[in-house]
Parts: structure tokens; C-alpha cells; sequence
């Protein structure tokens, strides 16, 4: 049994850092919604995905810094190089942008994709525990 649970562990811990380093070569980037105003269409802990901004257009969904957070709207307005966003169930409160504080364009977003990305943030550091503390301690446990 802990000969199964061990291999799990590190089978877990693999795929996560593989998926998270192909995802960074191939030039996205991930976020995690700490807000709720593109809701209904993209809820407030849903993951984001952002691609290169380039090619932006009105309708498109943006992820860009705003302060010291990232916010993710929708563009509803293009003024050379201003782009009024505003969140979906915001209607009034629109925000102009500059192209330079734009990350990307969002290329998909999934809720469950968040919650998963919140479990692997915990669970993580502790399934690479685990291992180390197996792979260190496996013949103690084994002879005992």
C-alpha cells in the first residue's frame, strides 16, 4: 500500500510540474480570478489563461496590471493606445488601460481548473514531502 501511495505521489508531482513548465514555453500564462466581476461568464475563482496581447479588439477578454493586481474585463472601447474595460457585471465602472499594462488576451477559463490549481497549491508541497520523507525512510518502514 505505501509502495502504491508513494508511486501516486510522485506520479502527481510530475505531471503538475510538466504541465506547468510546457504552459510557460509555449508563452501563457495562468491566473487565478480573485474577483467576481466578469460573473456569470467567468466566476470568481476560475482559472485564466492568457496568450500574447497582441491583436486585441472590442469583446476581446484581457488580463492586465492595475495597481498591484492583475484584473481580467472585457474591452468595450479602443482609443489608440487606451482600452476602456469593463467587468460584465459591472456595468458602470469602466476602467481605461494603456496597451503597455495589458498582460495578454484571455484564451480560455474554466472554474474548475481554479479549484484544481488551489488543491495542487496545497497539495503540492506536500506530496513532494511525502516522497522525499518514503524515498528516505522507505527501508525503516519496510524492516519494521
Amino acid at each position: 500500500m505505501l509502495k502504491f501511495l508513494y508511486k501516486i505521489l510522485c506520479l502527481i508531482t510530475i505531471l503538475f510540474l510538466i504541465v506547468a513548465v510546457s504552459i510557460a514555453f509555449m508563452g501563457f500564462r495562468i491566473g487565478i480570478v480573485k474577483s467576481s466581476s466578469m460573473a456569470p461568464q467567468i466566476a470568481y475563482g476560475s482559472m485564466v489563461v492568457w496568450a500574447s496581447p497582441s491583436g486585441v479588439k472590442c469583446g476581446d477578454i484581457v488580463a492586465y496590471k492595475y495597481n498591484a493586481n492583475i484584473e481580467v474585463h472585457r474591452v468595450v472601447e479602443i482609443d489608440n493606445d487606451i482600452l476602456v474595460t469593463r467587468g460584465d457585471s459591472e456595468h458602470s465602472v469602466e476602467r481605461e488601460v494603456s496597451k503597455d499594462k495589458i498582460l495578454g488576451k484571455v484564451v480560455f477559463y474554466s472554474y474548475f481548473g481554479g479549484v484544481l490549481i488551489d488543491i495542487l497549491k496545497f497539495c503540492l508541497p506536500i506530496c513532494i514531502f511525502f516522497a522525499i520523507f518514503m524515498k528516505i525512510f522507505w527501508k525503516k518502514i519496510l524492516t519494521n
